[in-house]
């Protein structure tokens, strides 16, 4: 049994952080004197910020039970949402603007670009096939220095990895002093 003061505080908490009362219904119970509060399915997936979110159709007996239950389910919904959406995305916001301002749209299509698996995936399918093709193409260039090499009977030039000198020749940058006998 929740009193008027729980149910009033909800009910500001749902003012404060903007919640969209569609999210969910609470309807009277066709069977019996009670009402059933069906909760809304997340617009994200939540991972370990929804366990204590409600979900399905839940009966209750009581009116003010059955509004606490839907206020109170709402609030831990749509913050869920926000802070899933929001954490590690946003900066400059604090944890009360957060939770409290709705979400946009944008929010919503990055968070899922960000976190889609298929998406992911056909990204690193595109950087592969362009690695291939830059490998292939150098691999072509290679054979064909080769095969014009043989064709005309040109030798590869050498280029030597190690100077046994100081300089860009192999002579000493000085002069060796000639020691007097």
């Amino acid at each position: 049994m929740y009193d008027i003061q729980h149910l009033d505080r909800l009910r500001q908490d749902c003012e404060f952080h903007q919640v969209d009362y569609s999210r969910a219904k609470l309807i009277a119970d066709p069977e019996g004197g009670g009402y059933l509060v069906t909760h809304g399915q997340p617009i994200v997936p939540l991972g370990q910020l929804g366990e204590n979110v409600p979900s399905g159709t839940v009966g209750y007996r009581s009116a003010e039970s059955a509004e606490a239950a839907l206020l109170d389910g709402l609030l831990k919904l749509i913050v869920a949402e926000r802070r899933r959406v929001r954490y590690g995305a946003v900066c400059g916001m604090g944890g009360d603007q957060i939770a409290r301002t709705p979400l946009t749209e944008q929010e919503i299509a990055a968070f899922k670009a960000r976190t889609n698996p298929s998406t992911k995936i056909a990204a690193l399918q595109r950087e592969l096939a362009e690695a291939l093709a830059e490998q292939a193409a150098r691999e072509r260039s290679a054979n064909s220095a080769e095969a014009l090499a043989q064709r005309y009977g040109l030798g590869t030039a050498h280029v030597p990895t190690e100077s046994k000198g100081q300089g860009v020749s192999a002579k000493p940058a000085k002069r060796q002093r000639v020691k007097p006998e």
